[in-house]
């Protein structure tokens, strides 16, 4: 079938896909790389999340979404933080970043 547009309609919160200590740790291992001026090392973790992105992922196996391009990505995933405080989510679902 041959359409003009396509719509993507529902939850798009794509998540890091690996465990929730996992991407924690790459995190901290990237600010601390980053903080000690260690640019090559930080920007290879950070590859290695995006590699890890659910929609790079998905975007090779979904027809609707192969074709959607986005700029670079040069920050980190981000969490929810507990209300009021800086305190990465400790809820029951302890979830994991997304971009």
């Amino acid at each position: 079938m041959s359409l003009d547009y396509k719509f993507l309609i529902g939850d798009t919160n794509f998540r890091v896909n690996t465990g929730n200590a996992e991407a924690r740790a790459m995190i901290d291992d990237y600010i601390n790389l980053r903080g000690n001026n260690r640019i090559n090392e930080a920007n290879d973790i950070l590859s290695t999340l995006l590699s890890y992105d659910q929609l790079n992922q998905s975007k090779s196996s979904n027809d609707i979404l192969e074709k959607y391009q986005e700029g670079a990505i040069t920050f980190l995933p981000t969490y929810k933080y507990d209300s009021y405080s800086n305190v990465y989510d400790s809820s029951k679902k302890q979830r994991v970043p997304s971009w």
